[in-house]
C-alpha cells in the first residue's frame, strides 16, 4: 500500500474515532482518550514520513526550522540566535503527555522569532 493511501486511512481513522467520541453520551469521559491519540500519533507519524519523502511538500516554517537547526545544531533550549538578519529563539512544547498529564512523553521543538 501506499503511504500517501496509509495517510488517508489514518486520517479518515482518526475522524471516525472522534465522532464516535463526541456522540459519546455514557459516564466515562476518557472512553476515546488512547485510541484518539494512538490515531493521532499515527497520523503524524506517517504525514512526516511523506514529508521526509516528498511526498507532500514542508511549510516554509519547517523548512526555516530545518535550516536553523543545520546552522545551530547544539543549540539549548530558550536560547536565542541571530540567523539571515533575524533573531530566533530555540523553543519546546510538550507534544503527548501521559495519562495523567504529569509526564511529557514527546516534545515539538521549533525556532520563534523574536
Amino acid at each position: 500500500m501506499d503511504l500517501l493511501e496509509q495517510l488517508a486511512e489514518a486520517t479518515a481513522e482518526l475522524k471516525s474515532i472522534r465522532e464516535r467520541s463526541d456522540e459519546y453520551m455514557g459516564n466515562n469521559p476518557n472512553k476515546y482518550r488512547s485510541p484518539i491519540k494512538n490515531a493521532e500519533a499515527t497520523c503524524h507519524r506517517l504525514a512526516m514520513k511523506c514529508k521526509i519523502m516528498g511526498l507532500i511538500p514542508k511549510t516554509e516554517r519547517e523548512l526555516l526550522n530545518e535550516r536553523i537547526n543545520a546552522a545551530f545544531p547544539k543549540a539549548k533550549s530558550k536560547q536565542i540566535v541571530e540567523f539571515e538578519g533575524a533573531k530566533y529563539k530555540n523553543t519546546y512544547s510538550p507534544r503527548e503527555l501521559s495519562n495523567s498529564r504529569k509526564t511529557v512523553k514527546s516534545w515539538d521543538q521549533e525556532w520563534v522569532k523574536q
